[in-house]
């Protein structure tokens, strides 16, 4: 679960950077898409979702081989603290393997992970210098989430960010 939201985690038909896409494309994005337009969510938003789904390769052009990695999910500000001891806990997961730039992206959705941890990160794990150009699709993935739990304000957010992405044309 993602909140209120099933969330579909399954084995891709395939692996690599095409079993990628296609689980972005269908559990990830499309899943949520399909169930806005169910819900007879805003046209405008879904088919400009339909539309970064159908182009969703272009941002993985730049040799970028996304790898699976154990994600918490819903890893924001509001998900992660400190014991007094300075002992970090998080909780609240929506557990999945995934991209790790999913995380990241989240991580920066609502606000910014704590001071030093873009160059701990770096450090221990490297980041793809694509990875600002995809950053957009996984936040997408939880804007959509937050239409579909909240409504509101969000559905404005998560159409700006789908126009966004199709506005950069190849990223």
């Amino acid at each position: 679960m993602l909140g209120g939201t099933p969330q579909r985690n399954r084995w891709s038909r395939q692996g690599g950077r095409a079993g990628w896409i296609d689980f972005l494309a269908e559990a990830r994005l499309g899943a949520l898409n399909a169930e806005l337009a169910r819900r007879g969510g805003a046209t405008p938003l879904v088919e400009a979702v339909a539309q970064v789904i159908d182009r969703l390769p272009q941002w993985f052009d730049d040799g970028y081989l996304p790898r699976a990695s154990l994600i918490h999910g819903d890893l924001w500000s509001g998900n992660w603290a400190m014991q007094a001891d300075g002992t970090p806990v998080i909780y609240d997961p929506a557990v999945s393997c995934s991209d790790a730039e999913a995380e990241l992206a989240m991580m920066e959705l609502f606000g910014s992970p704590p001071a030093g941890f873009w160059h701990a990160y770096r450090a221990t794990a490297g980041l793809h210098e694509g990875y600002a150009r995809r950053r957009g699709l996984y936040q997408l993935y939880h804007l959509l989430n937050h239409v579909l739990l909240f409504g509101g304000g969000y559905a404005a957010q998560a159409l700006a960010c789908a126009r966004a992405l199709l506005g950069r044309g190849a990223p």
